[in-house]
């Protein structure tokens, strides 16, 4: 494979892994007319009608090198599997 379809591939898997960790950490509390709904990084809460939206940078920044991490690990691992064939 070309190097722009490898690097486009680990780009692809690494958004969804940073997708399948943001719903791992989601949690919602529902207390009437208030919701609070927090995904680890971003958290949105509603009160009646309006909404707030609160970025934990730090948070982001973890859960990205996370995914990353992650992806790598198993991108290493898939490699090494494969070229034992």
């Amino acid at each position: 494979m070309s190097k722009f379809r490898l690097r486009f591939s680990f780009a692809t898997m690494t958004l969804l892994v940073f997708i399948g960790l943001s719903l791992l950490a989601f949690g919602r509390v529902s207390t009437g007319p208030h919701d609070w709904l927090e995904f680890g990084w971003l958290e949105l809460h509603r009160d009646g009608e309006s909404w707030s939206v609160e970025v934990h940078i730090t948070g982001l920044l973890a859960m990205v090198f996370l995914a990353v991490l992650l992806t790598w690990i198993l991108s290493v691992n898939l490699a090494k599997r494969s070229s034992r064939k």
